[in-house]
């Protein structure tokens, strides 16, 4: 199942054409795009947390 959402972050400390912002979410794919077809530089980091599932009756 996909289901598309658009993000636009805050930039209030940076200006063009420079910009930076963390975005946490919870997601199993991501696509990096504009609205307008602009091409553009993205660099991620991607930080997993394992944990046990919880069976609930």
């Amino acid at each position: 199942m996909l289901s598309a959402a658009t993000n636009q972050p805050d930039y209030a400390d940076f200006s063009p054409p420079y910009y930076s912002a963390s975005i946490p979410f919870v997601a199993s794919s991501v696509v990096l795009r504009t609205l307008d077809g602009v091409p553009f530089i993205a660099v991620y980091e991607v930080n997993a947390q394992v944990g046990q599932p919880q069976v609930l009756v």
